[in-house]
C-alpha cells in the first residue's frame, strides 16, 4: 500500500461509511427489494430502464431528507401510481464509528464486528418521507425516535452521495486529452 493509499485510509477510518441500500417500489424497482451491498466505490453499469437511475435518486431522497429532495411525486411511486399495498420504502444502513447516535441504534455485525445503524424512509402517500431508525434494544422499527434526531444532523454524519454522469465522464475525457 502507497503512502497516500495509507493516508486516504487514516482519514477515513473515523468516518462513517455505508454498507447497504434497500429500496422497494421506487419509481422502477417493484415489490421485490432491490439490496445493494456497498464498499468504498459502488459501479452501476447496465442497458438502459433497468434501474440504475433509480438506485441513485433512492440514496439521493434518503440523503435530503428535510428538503424538498426528499419529497416524492406521485411519478416516484410504482407505475405512477399511489397502491397503499406497494407503497415506497428505502433503507439505509450505515457503520458508525465515534459519532454513533446511541446504543438503541447500533447493532454490532457479528460477522465483521462493524457497528451499523439502520435507518428507513416510507412514504404513505406523495409528499414527505417518514423516517424511522430501527431499536435493536426493542427489535422494532421505532415510532418514537430516530437516530441522530434532526434531518440535518442525520444528514451531516452519514456520507455525501456523489453522482458522476457518462456524459460528464466524456466531457471529462474531452477536455484532459485536449490539454495534452
Amino acid at each position: 500500500m502507497s503512502e497516500q493509499q495509507r493516508t486516504i485510509e487514516s482519514l477515513n477510518q473515523g468516518r462513517p461509511r455505508l454498507k447497504q441500500l434497500i429500496i422497494q417500489n421506487f419509481r422502477g424497482i417493484g415489490n421485490h427489494p432491490v439490496t445493494i451491498e456497498l464498499d468504498k466505490i459502488v459501479v452501476l453499469v447496465g442497458p438502459n430502464n433497468v434501474g440504475k437511475s433509480s438506485i441513485l435518486r433512492a440514496y439521493e431522497v434518503a440523503m435530503s431528507e428535510g428538503s424538498n429532495e426528499a419529497i416524492l411525486l406521485q411519478d416516484d411511486f410504482p407505475g405512477g401510481v399511489v397502491h397503499h399495498e406497494s407503497l415506497p420504502m428505502i433503507e439505509l444502513h450505515t457503520v458508525v464509528q465515534d459519532h454513533a447516535p446511541g446504543a438503541r441504534w447500533i447493532h454490532t455485525d457479528s460477522l465483521t464486528q462493524e457497528k451499523v445503524v439502520k435507518e428507513r424512509w416510507t412514504w404513505a402517500a406523495p409528499g414527505a418521507p417518514k423516517r424511522q431508525g430501527f431499536d435493536v434494544e426493542k427489535n422494532i422499527w421505532a415510532e418514537d425516535a430516530v437516530p441522530w434526531g434532526a434531518p440535518n444532523v442525520a444528514n451531516y454524519n452519514r456520507p455525501k452521495p456523489h453522482r458522476v454522469d457518462a456524459f460528464q465522464i466524456l466531457k471529462y475525457k474531452r477536455m484532459s486529452s485536449s490539454n495534452c
